[in-house]
């Protein structure tokens, strides 16, 4: 699945930018290293993307593959 434009401009960025007007969240996940991950889809291109903790404590907005680290 391609990633849209607005998609494609979120991920990498640090979690406290906003999702994108045309992301809905949809669930939540637990990291593997115990942080809590937030799943949001874009109605658009129906990618799904993580906010997701990384080891240093920080969120970023990443794509999300179905397993989470």
């Amino acid at each position: 699945m391609v990633p849209c434009d607005l998609c494609k401009s979120l991920l990498g960025r640090p979690g406290y930018v906003p999702p994108h007007p045309r992301l809905t969240r949809t669930g939540d996940a637990v990291a593997r290293t115990g942080g809590q991950v937030f799943l949001y889809t874009c109605q658009r291109c129906r990618q799904v993307i993580a906010l997701s903790p990384t080891a240093d404590g920080a969120d970023y907005w990443t794509g999300h593959d179905g397993s989470v680290s």
